[in-house]
Protein backbone atom coordinates (compact mmCIF):
# COMPACT_ATOMS: atom_id res chain seq x y z
CA UNK A 1 0.00 0.00 0.00
CA UNK A 2 1.25 3.23 -1.19
CA UNK A 3 1.19 6.44 1.01
CA UNK A 4 0.44 9.81 -0.54
CA UNK A 5 1.26 13.27 1.72
CA UNK A 6 -0.96 15.79 0.72
CA UNK A 7 0.35 19.64 1.37
CA UNK A 8 -2.36 21.41 3.01
CA UNK A 9 -2.71 24.94 2.96
CA UNK A 10 -6.52 26.52 3.99
CA UNK A 11 -7.08 29.89 4.87
CA UNK A 12 -9.99 29.58 6.33
CA UNK A 13 -8.58 27.68 8.96
CA UNK A 14 -5.51 30.21 10.21
CA UNK A 15 -6.29 30.89 13.82
CA UNK A 16 -7.49 34.18 14.89
CA UNK A 17 -5.61 34.22 18.39
CA UNK A 18 -1.56 34.54 19.00
CA UNK A 19 -1.28 31.60 22.00
CA UNK A 20 1.57 29.18 20.85
CA UNK A 21 -0.19 25.70 20.60
CA UNK A 22 1.37 22.40 21.08
CA UNK A 23 -0.33 19.58 18.82
CA UNK A 24 -0.13 15.72 20.41
CA UNK A 25 -0.02 12.95 17.98
CA UNK A 26 -3.56 11.98 17.46
CA UNK A 27 -4.34 8.12 18.81
CA UNK A 28 -6.57 5.49 17.12
CA UNK A 29 -5.43 2.42 19.22
CA UNK A 30 -9.01 0.80 17.39
CA UNK A 31 -7.46 1.24 13.48
CA UNK A 32 -5.04 -1.37 12.24
CA UNK A 33 -1.90 -1.04 11.44
CA UNK A 34 -2.26 0.10 7.90
CA UNK A 35 -3.72 3.59 9.57
CA UNK A 36 -1.03 4.47 11.35
CA UNK A 37 0.19 6.38 8.51
CA UNK A 38 -3.08 8.12 7.51
CA UNK A 39 -3.18 8.84 11.73
CA UNK A 40 -0.22 10.81 11.19
CA UNK A 41 -0.88 12.79 8.50
CA UNK A 42 -3.92 13.80 10.14
CA UNK A 43 -1.69 15.12 13.04
CA UNK A 44 0.62 16.48 10.98
CA UNK A 45 -1.94 18.02 8.64
CA UNK A 46 -3.93 20.46 11.57
CA UNK A 47 -0.57 20.94 13.12
CA UNK A 48 0.10 23.12 9.93
CA UNK A 49 -3.07 24.07 9.64
CA UNK A 50 -2.84 26.34 12.77
CA UNK A 51 0.95 26.88 12.88
CA UNK A 52 1.75 24.83 15.96
CA UNK A 53 4.27 22.54 17.34
CA UNK A 54 4.05 18.77 17.20
CA UNK A 55 5.01 16.89 20.18
CA UNK A 56 6.82 13.72 20.35
CA UNK A 57 4.41 12.02 22.82
CA UNK A 58 1.13 11.50 22.87
CA UNK A 59 -1.02 13.33 25.62
CA UNK A 60 -1.81 10.46 27.80
CA UNK A 61 1.98 9.80 28.16
CA UNK A 62 2.77 13.50 29.28
CA UNK A 63 -0.09 13.48 31.50
CA UNK A 64 1.43 10.18 32.87
CA UNK A 65 4.86 11.50 33.44
CA UNK A 66 2.97 14.84 35.90
CA UNK A 67 1.35 11.97 37.57
CA UNK A 68 -1.72 13.19 36.64
CA UNK A 69 -5.49 11.93 35.13
CA UNK A 70 -5.65 13.75 30.96
CA UNK A 71 -9.46 13.91 31.73
CA UNK A 72 -8.93 16.03 34.43
CA UNK A 73 -8.79 20.35 33.75
CA UNK A 74 -5.97 20.37 36.26
CA UNK A 75 -4.14 17.78 34.79
CA UNK A 76 -4.48 19.71 31.37
CA UNK A 77 -3.32 22.96 33.31
CA UNK A 78 -0.34 21.00 34.43
CA UNK A 79 0.83 19.82 30.58
CA UNK A 80 -0.14 23.12 29.41
CA UNK A 81 2.17 24.86 32.19
CA UNK A 82 5.19 22.06 31.28
CA UNK A 83 5.54 23.06 27.55
CA UNK A 84 5.38 26.49 28.20
CA UNK A 85 1.52 27.53 28.92
CA UNK A 86 1.09 26.93 24.99
CA UNK A 87 -2.67 26.02 24.33
CA UNK A 88 -3.08 22.28 24.19
CA UNK A 89 -5.06 20.40 20.46
CA UNK A 90 -5.33 16.71 21.14
CA UNK A 91 -7.71 13.94 19.86
CA UNK A 92 -8.57 10.61 18.75
CA UNK A 93 -9.45 8.40 15.15
CA UNK A 94 -11.97 5.52 15.29
CA UNK A 95 -12.87 3.67 12.75
CA UNK A 96 -16.35 4.54 10.91
CA UNK A 97 -18.48 2.78 8.29
CA UNK A 98 -16.31 1.10 5.12
CA UNK A 99 -13.46 3.94 4.83
CA UNK A 100 -15.07 6.85 6.97
CA UNK A 101 -12.72 7.73 9.69
CA UNK A 102 -13.88 9.90 13.16
CA UNK A 103 -12.33 12.26 14.17
CA UNK A 104 -12.68 13.98 17.91
CA UNK A 105 -10.23 16.68 18.31
CA UNK A 106 -10.03 18.62 21.99
CA UNK A 107 -8.71 22.35 22.43
CA UNK A 108 -7.69 23.33 25.45
CA UNK A 109 -7.07 27.11 26.48
CA UNK A 110 -5.46 27.75 29.87
CA UNK A 111 -8.53 29.51 31.78
CA UNK A 112 -9.30 26.83 31.81
CA UNK A 113 -11.36 26.41 28.20
CA UNK A 114 -12.46 22.85 26.77
CA UNK A 115 -13.84 22.63 23.26
CA UNK A 116 -14.28 18.81 21.79
CA UNK A 117 -15.55 18.36 18.69
CA UNK A 118 -16.12 15.20 16.40
CA UNK A 119 -15.81 15.13 12.58
CA UNK A 120 -16.83 12.74 10.11
CA UNK A 121 -14.09 12.61 6.85
CA UNK A 122 -14.75 10.04 4.28
CA UNK A 123 -13.95 10.01 0.35
CA UNK A 124 -10.81 8.78 -1.00
CA UNK A 125 -7.70 8.06 1.93
CA UNK A 126 -5.04 10.77 0.16
CA UNK A 127 -7.99 13.84 0.50
CA UNK A 128 -8.67 12.79 4.64
CA UNK A 129 -6.10 15.64 5.73
CA UNK A 130 -7.63 18.49 3.42
CA UNK A 131 -10.84 17.20 4.05
CA UNK A 132 -10.31 17.10 8.47
CA UNK A 133 -8.97 20.68 8.19
CA UNK A 134 -11.27 22.29 6.27
CA UNK A 135 -14.40 20.79 8.62
CA UNK A 136 -12.00 21.41 11.73
CA UNK A 137 -11.66 25.27 10.78
CA UNK A 138 -14.64 26.36 12.92
CA UNK A 139 -12.54 24.74 16.00
CA UNK A 140 -9.81 26.78 15.49
CA UNK A 141 -11.01 30.30 14.92
CA UNK A 142 -11.88 30.03 10.90
CA UNK A 143 -15.02 30.24 9.30
CA UNK A 144 -17.53 27.26 8.52
CA UNK A 145 -16.66 25.96 5.39
CA UNK A 146 -19.30 25.89 2.28
CA UNK A 147 -20.84 23.12 1.50
CA UNK A 148 -19.18 21.10 -1.95
CA UNK A 149 -21.45 21.01 -4.55
CA UNK A 150 -21.25 17.32 -5.79
CA UNK A 151 -24.02 18.00 -9.11
CA UNK A 152 -22.25 16.38 -12.07
CA UNK A 153 -21.30 19.25 -14.76
CA UNK A 154 -21.47 18.37 -18.25
CA UNK A 155 -18.31 19.44 -19.79
CA UNK A 156 -17.97 20.43 -23.33
CA UNK A 157 -13.31 20.15 -23.26
CA UNK A 158 -13.13 16.36 -25.72
CA UNK A 159 -12.09 13.56 -23.95
CA UNK A 160 -8.33 13.57 -22.31
CA UNK A 161 -6.55 11.09 -23.93
CA UNK A 162 -5.37 8.11 -22.01
CA UNK A 163 -1.97 8.63 -20.00
CA UNK A 164 0.19 6.08 -18.70
CA UNK A 165 0.99 6.36 -14.82
CA UNK A 166 4.59 6.81 -14.60
CA UNK A 167 6.37 4.31 -13.04
CA UNK A 168 7.17 4.80 -9.06
CA UNK A 169 11.21 3.31 -8.22
CA UNK A 170 11.32 1.75 -5.12
CA UNK A 171 14.38 1.90 -3.45
CA UNK A 172 16.43 -0.83 -3.90
CA UNK A 173 16.93 -3.80 -1.36
CA UNK A 174 19.03 -3.10 1.54
CA UNK A 175 18.57 0.76 1.36
CA UNK A 176 17.96 2.57 4.67
CA UNK A 177 15.05 4.97 4.14
CA UNK A 178 14.79 8.66 5.34
CA UNK A 179 12.09 7.27 7.87
CA UNK A 180 14.31 5.21 9.57
CA UNK A 181 16.98 8.01 10.10
CA UNK A 182 14.56 10.07 11.01
CA UNK A 183 13.65 7.44 14.17
CA UNK A 184 17.13 6.95 14.85
CA UNK A 185 18.03 11.00 15.05
CA UNK A 186 14.88 11.43 17.18
CA UNK A 187 15.54 8.73 19.48
CA UNK A 188 19.07 10.05 20.16
CA UNK A 189 18.04 13.95 20.54
CA UNK A 190 15.14 12.65 23.20
CA UNK A 191 18.14 10.58 24.79
CA UNK A 192 19.89 13.68 24.65
CA UNK A 193 17.09 16.09 26.32
CA UNK A 194 16.39 13.38 28.72
CA UNK A 195 20.20 13.39 29.89
CA UNK A 196 19.59 17.32 29.96
CA UNK A 197 16.68 17.52 32.32
CA UNK A 198 18.69 14.69 34.83
CA UNK A 199 21.58 16.85 34.88
CA UNK A 200 19.53 19.77 35.38
CA UNK A 201 17.56 17.83 38.69
CA UNK A 202 20.90 16.68 39.95
CA UNK A 203 22.00 20.40 39.88
CA UNK A 204 18.48 21.44 41.58
CA UNK A 205 18.92 18.53 43.90
CA UNK A 206 22.14 19.97 44.70
CA UNK A 207 20.42 23.41 45.72
CA UNK A 208 17.80 21.90 47.87
CA UNK A 209 20.89 20.36 49.92
CA UNK A 210 22.72 23.76 50.17
CA UNK A 211 19.23 25.43 50.91
CA UNK A 212 19.58 26.98 54.28
CA UNK A 213 17.19 25.91 57.39
CA UNK A 214 13.57 28.13 56.63
CA UNK A 215 13.03 29.89 58.57
CA UNK A 216 10.11 32.51 57.28
CA UNK A 217 7.55 31.50 55.32
CA UNK A 218 8.71 32.80 51.87
CA UNK A 219 11.59 30.45 52.37
CA UNK A 220 9.26 27.56 52.85
CA UNK A 221 7.68 28.49 49.69
CA UNK A 222 11.57 29.09 47.62
CA UNK A 223 12.01 25.80 48.76
CA UNK A 224 9.12 23.91 47.67
CA UNK A 225 8.95 25.57 44.36
CA UNK A 226 12.75 24.26 44.25
CA UNK A 227 11.59 20.91 45.19
CA UNK A 228 8.71 20.85 43.17
CA UNK A 229 10.81 22.13 39.72
CA UNK A 230 13.38 19.39 40.63
CA UNK A 231 10.84 16.65 40.31
CA UNK A 232 9.36 17.86 37.40
CA UNK A 233 12.29 17.65 35.65
CA UNK A 234 13.58 14.55 37.05
CA UNK A 235 10.55 12.97 35.56
CA UNK A 236 10.55 14.25 31.97
CA UNK A 237 14.24 13.39 32.07
CA UNK A 238 13.35 9.34 32.68
CA UNK A 239 10.38 9.64 30.47
CA UNK A 240 12.05 11.42 27.60
CA UNK A 241 15.17 8.79 28.10
CA UNK A 242 13.06 5.98 28.21
CA UNK A 243 10.90 7.28 24.77
CA UNK A 244 13.91 8.35 22.94
CA UNK A 245 15.49 5.34 23.85
CA UNK A 246 12.89 3.08 22.19
CA UNK A 247 12.50 5.35 19.34
CA UNK A 248 16.45 4.63 18.96
CA UNK A 249 15.95 0.98 19.29
CA UNK A 250 13.26 0.54 16.63
CA UNK A 251 14.96 2.47 14.65
CA UNK A 252 18.32 0.69 15.03
CA UNK A 253 15.85 -2.81 14.24
CA UNK A 254 14.32 -1.23 11.32
CA UNK A 255 17.80 -0.35 10.13
CA UNK A 256 19.03 -3.85 9.78
CA UNK A 257 15.99 -5.51 8.88
CA UNK A 258 15.77 -2.91 5.78
CA UNK A 259 19.80 -3.97 4.89
CA UNK A 260 18.95 -7.50 5.13
CA UNK A 261 15.41 -7.77 3.56
CA UNK A 262 15.15 -8.28 0.10
CA UNK A 263 13.12 -5.45 -0.82
CA UNK A 264 13.79 -3.14 2.11
CA UNK A 265 10.08 -1.57 1.63
CA UNK A 266 7.81 -4.33 2.35
CA UNK A 267 8.84 -4.27 6.03
CA UNK A 268 8.34 -1.54 8.51
CA UNK A 269 9.22 -0.77 12.09
CA UNK A 270 6.84 1.07 14.04
CA UNK A 271 6.83 2.50 17.02
CA UNK A 272 3.96 3.69 19.39
CA UNK A 273 3.86 5.59 22.53
CA UNK A 274 1.47 4.20 25.22
CA UNK A 275 1.15 5.41 29.07
CA UNK A 276 4.72 3.68 30.70
CA UNK A 277 6.37 3.10 27.93
CA UNK A 278 5.61 2.32 24.27
CA UNK A 279 5.32 -1.01 21.40
CA UNK A 280 7.12 -1.42 18.91
CA UNK A 281 5.23 -3.04 15.16
CA UNK A 282 6.93 -4.63 12.54
CA UNK A 283 4.51 -4.44 9.62
CA UNK A 284 4.92 -6.80 5.94
CA UNK A 285 3.56 -5.91 2.61
CA UNK A 286 3.71 -1.64 3.25
CA UNK A 287 5.45 1.00 2.55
Amino acid sequence: MKIVTSLVVLAMASPVWAEPTQVFPLTGPDLGPERRGTVERLTRAIADSIDAEVSSVAIEDAAGLLDCDVEATSCLELVSKSVGNKQLVFGTVAPGKGKALKVTLTRFRPGPDRQQQTYEITGETEAYPDELVRKAAPLFGGTKPDPIDNTPQESTDPPAPDVTPPVVEKPPAGTITAGTWGLIGGGAIGIAIGIGFRVSASGISDEVNKFPTPVTRDDFDRLTALEDRGVLHTRLGVGLIVVGGVALGAGIIRAVLQRQSPSADERVVSVTPLRGGAAITVTWGMQ
